[in-house]
Order: C-alpha cells, then sequence, then structure tokens
C-alpha cells in the first residue's frame, strides 16, 4: 500500500508531531511561560505552506496545557474580509461579560462596533472606534488580571482592517497586562512590511535533515537523492513537500532524483501563487514562463528567446515589481521554485509552444519545450 498523507499530516499542528522550528518554539515558549509577570505581542510570518498554523496550534496547547493560560482565537477569512469587525467578534464575544465593567463611553464604542447595541448610524462606526481601541485593550487587561490570557490569531492578512487595526492598537500595548498576543500573517511579494514594532519570527523553509525527519515521522521510505531534489524544488515548503512526498517515495521522480516537472501543487498552494500570476498582464505571464523554461540556465536564454517572441526585458517588469522575478550575479530567476510550477500549469498550449520554439532556436538544441504528462508536466 503506497503513502497517504492525511490532512491531519498536512497540518502537522500537534506539539508533538510539528518538525523543526526549534529556535521559533523556544522564543513563543519563552513569551507564554512570561505571561504571569507581564504582557508581550508578536508576529509569525511565513509564505503559504510553511506551517504558521501549525506553531499557532502548538501555541494553543502549550499555553493551555502547560502554563494554564486562557486561549482567545481568532481567523482572518478571505470572503470575509469586508465584514467590518467581524475578527473582533470572533475573539471578544468569550469575554462579554467583562463589558459591564467599561466605562459606558467605551462600552457604547464597543457594543456598536460588534452590533450589540442596535443598527450602527453612517459613520458612527468609525467616529467611534479610538474608543472601541481602548475598549478592547481594557477587556483583555481585565481578563488578564483574573487569570493570563493568550490571544492568537491566524491569517492576519485576512482580518478586516477595523478589527486588524483594533487588535495592532492592543498588541502595541500589552507590555502591563498579563495578556500574550500572537498573529501570524502570510508573506507575499509585494506585500508591506511587518507592523513596526513588534517582535517578528519568519519562516523560511525545512533543511533536508528536517524534511529526512518529517518523512520518517510518516513512514515515507525515501531516497536522500529524492528527498534532496524535493527540497530544492520546493524550497522546503512543508506544505508542498508533504504534497509530493508519496510521489518521491514512490520512485516516480526519475532515476535518482525527483523531477522538476513531477512537482505538483494542492488547492493552498496553487490558489495562493497563482493569483499572484493572474494579476500580471499578459504579456508578463508569457515572459514568465519562458523564465520557467529557461531555469537550467540562469536564465541566460531569456533575452535572446523574448526578443523571438516580441517581448523583451521590459515585458518582466511588473513581476519584477512584484518580487516574482529576481537577478542574481546577472542570472534571471524566478522568486520561489514553487512559481514554476503555477506558470507553467496557468500558460496556454499555444503560448508555450511558441516559447519553447524561441528557446530551441536561441539554444539550437531541437525542442527546450514542456508536454503534459500525467502529472504536471514531463520534459520532451
Amino acid at each position: 500500500m503506497g503513502l497517504v498523507i492525511t490532512t491531519a499530516d498536512a497540518e502537522a499542528g500537534s506539539a508533538g508531531r510539528l518538525v523543526g522550528r526549534v529556535q521559533e518554539r523556544r522564543l513563543l515558549d519563552g513569551l507564554i511561560e512570561s505571561a504571569e509577570g507581564g504582557g508581550a505581542a508578536a508576529l509569525i510570518v511565513g509564505e503559504a505552506g510553511t506551517g504558521k498554523t501549525a506553531l499557532l496550534t502548538y501555541v494553543a496547547e502549550v499555553a493551555s496545557s502547560r502554563v494554564g493560560l486562557r486561549v482567545l482565537r481568532a481567523r482572518g477569512e478571505e470572503s470575509e474580509a469586508g465584514l467590518a469587525f467581524a475578527a473582533l467578534a470572533d475573539m471578544l464575544l468569550p469575554l462579554r461579560e467583562k463589558f459591564t465593567e467599561l466605562p459606558p463611553a467605551q462600552r457604547h464604542a464597543l457594543e456598536e462596533c460588534l452590533v450589540l447595541s442596535g443598527a450602527l448610524s453612517g459613520g458612527s462606526a468609525g467616529k467611534s472606534q479610538l474608543g472601541a481601541c481602548a475598549a478592547t485593550l481594557r477587556v483583555l487587561a481585565s481578563a488578564g488580571a483574573e487569570h493570563p490570557v493568550a490571544v492568537l490569531v491566524d491569517d492576519l492578512q485576512w482580518v478586516d482592517p477595523e478589527s486588524r487595526r483594533i487588535l495592532l492598537f492592543a498588541a502595541h500595548r500589552l507590555a502591563a497586562e498579563r495578556v500574550v498576543m500572537i498573529l501570524a500573517v502570510r508573506d507575499e511579494p509585494g506585500a508591506p512590511p511587518p507592523e513596526p514594532g513588534l517582535q517578528v519570527l519568519r519562516l523560511g523553509g525545512l533543511s533536508v535533515t528536517e524534511c529526512a525527519d518529517l518523512a520518517r515521522r510518516l513512514g515515507a521510505d525515501i531516497s536522500p537523492p529524492a528527498l534532496r531534489s524535493l527540497v530544492e524544488l520546493t524550497g522546503g515548503n512543508p506544505l508542498a513537500v508533504l504534497e509530493n512526498l508519496p510521489a518521491a517515495a514512490a520512485g516516480l521522480g526519475g532515476i535518482g532524483g525527483f523531477e522538476a516537472a513531477r512537482l505538483t501543487l494542492g488547492r493552498v498552494l496553487e490558489h495562493a501563487w497563482g493569483r499572484l500570476f493572474a494579476e500580471l498582464p499578459e504579456d508578463t505571464q508569457r515572459a514568465l514562463f519562458v523564465v520557467a523554461t529557461d531555469g537550467g540556465s540562469g536564465g541566460c536564454h531569456v533575452e535572446a528567446a523574448l526578443g523571438r517572441l516580441q517581448l523583451s526585458l521590459a515585458s518582466l517588469a511588473p513581476a519584477e515589481c512584484r518580487g516574482l522575478v529576481r537577478t542574481t550575479d546577472g542570472e534571471i530567476q524566478l522568486r520561489h521554485p514553487l512559481l514554476r510550477p503555477v506558470v507553467v500549469g496557468r500558460t496556454p498550449l499555444g503560448v508555450r509552444a511558441a516559447a519553447c520554439r524561441a528557446l530551441a532556436g536561441v539554444t539550437g538544441r531541437p525542442s527546450a519545450g514542456l508536454v503534459p504528462g500525467r502529472r504536471g508536466y514531463r520534459s520532451r
């Protein structure tokens, strides 16, 4: 029977299963354990699939079972990003009994934002946000005085702007309170820098050693060359490694290593990277396919191939502005290896064929192309 990766494995969220992130866990453990003496806030930053949710789940388990903190959770939802104060309501409604301790003006401001005191009048929520900020901090402080609190917020990039402003207002003012706030946000090309003044824990890819540990825990028997190839092709992204581990362990990646043409992405990663690709102009998308296809040469044929397609390096400017391509030591490369299967998979066949003919004309090789395979694309 082949290796099967379950949803629980993909989340890898329990304290016992979390792989790597030793330094991050140590720092977060320290924050949680110090809540008794004073509050703090931290921001976990990482691309899609790096395990931000898994790390928050680990923190929740440590906070509730090992340290005994009360855990409050909220999560941004892409479909609810336009619903004002939705995330704030998720976080604060479990503490609604504390609202009675607020000064009347602050209580009215908070309840008005959460639509607990009648319908909002035009613009009134905006006018009362400072009061809601102060009220939120006071509610959290009151709860912390009774019992230390851990506030965990996932997918901050999708939290509605109104809730986000209030959460960050409180996060900067927790030093005197028994409240720890940990927020996780997706790192994307072109995204604004992390919130200044907060401690930042930036998640990168897992190492080969850590991915080998992950494979062992899942019972995957994978050869060292195949594992190294898989880690290189995914940038060590934990979710991408998990999604491709069964194929790599089954030896479907060719002799020795794991081929780039075999790499596939699941719904989360395809959506995350695909949205960025879809926002680019059509000529930039075509130019990115040339970069993705010529990756093995370090992009040394890109400019000449673009010329044959009546494009130029200027066609890549929008992708460069978004941080999707970079130039290192004269080589033109995609920002992240996970972009390659997205670019290849979303480029129409006619565009692929024309680009491959252009590259073949530049390199002098009969074909530099990619043709559809049973799993993604394979070299021809």
